[in-house]
């Protein structure tokens, strides 16, 4: 699979495992993976062919992402919705396309509160296409979000929700010529709810906006 389709898909594979952590308590959840998967194709398919977006990997957004160097600047961003949480730090890391963060319930977890997942992707972005929209708003619970700094940076925001019994779990992608960060939450109890907004405000505060 070429990067630019792994990019494509990448929003959707955190929306399928956060899904699936909520289908876990909530049968009926699960038969909504059966269409993320077929969007997924078609989306790796979609990047396949889209058009790339000139390099702009000299820019301040650019310079930000390459100065997260662990999993602890994230967590930093989204302290207030991982408490109680564990960083899985045999998925996670830093790598060479990017850093993926995940953190989940501790092990020995009891607590129904704290069956949630929250996960942070964010990649370089260079030379990949603009996601297309078309196929997302296919899928019941697609919003896109009007942002002035996603905008203004030549990017789109859009989120994938899908409320259960147990509470809602989301993926939002903020996806920058430079850079695309995707980030699964939602909304678990009394916990503050990790939406688009908020999402949008997360991305800001790890790429400098």
């Amino acid at each position: 699979m070429k990067l630019t389709a792994l990019r494509a898909v990448a929003p959707l594979a955190l929306f399928a495992a956060v899904l699936s952590g909520c289908a876990s308590s909530d049968p009926a959840a699960s038969s909504d993976l059966d269409e993320v998967a077929d969007v997924a194709q078609d989306a790796q398919e979609s990047a396949d062919t889209g058009d790339a977006v000139e390099d702009s990997s000299s820019s301040g957004i650019f310079a930000a992402y390459e100065s997260i160097t662990s999993c602890d600047a994230v967590a930093a961003v989204v302290a207030p919705y991982i408490e109680g949480l564990e960083l899985n730090e045999e998925d996670s890391g830093v790598g060479q396309y990017g850093t993926a963060c995940f953190w989940v319930p501790p092990e020995d977890n009891t607590d129904w509160d704290l069956v949630r997942e929250i996960d942070v992707v964010i990649e370089d972005a260079e030379g990949s296409a603009e996601p297309d929209l078309s196929l997302f708003l296919e899928m019941e619970g697609t919003v896109v979000h009007d942002d002035p700094w996603v905008e203004a940076n030549g990017g789109v925001a859009y989120s994938l929700t899908l409320g259960t019994s147990v509470g809602g779990a989301s993926v939002h992608t903020i996806w920058l010529p430079e850079v695309e960060v995707s980030i699964g939450g939602g909304q678990w109890g009394d916990y503050p709810a990790l939406d688009g907004p908020a999402a949008i405000q997360i991305a800001k505060e790890l790429l400098g906006g």
